[in-house]
């Protein structure tokens, strides 16, 4: 996850939309730290992965990220969630001997 995290902000880096002034590694230490650190909190206290939580992250640390164009582009809340599908819904079943048994 650190990683991807780090790819995303190389191509920010690449697209020139990081602000001047920005370190690029200074970045991507601050955000991995943060972010792992949310994800290891968050194992103790489901409060630390709320959308409440990470989009006042984000609100917080984008203005200084993102260039004076990019930034009204940028939707610190994230894309809208996907419902995922409940474990019936994810599941394929499969007819032998008249008896439906999942597949």
């Amino acid at each position: 996850m650190a990683e991807l995290r780090k790819e995303l902000l190389d191509e920010a880096a690449c697209a020139g939309t990081l602000a001047d002034g920005v370190s690029h590694e200074d970045a991507t230490a601050a955000t991995v730290a943060v972010t792992t650190g949310f994800e290891v909190l968050g194992r103790y206290d489901s409060e630390w992965l709320s959308a409440r939580t990470l989009t006042g992250f984000w609100r917080l640390l984008l203005p200084r990220l993102a260039t004076q164009e990019t930034l009204p582009l940028l939707d610190p809340s994230g894309p809208p969630r996907r419902r995922r599908p409940s474990p019936r819904e994810g599941r394929t079943w499969n007819v032998r001997g008249g008896v439906a048994a999942p597949g």
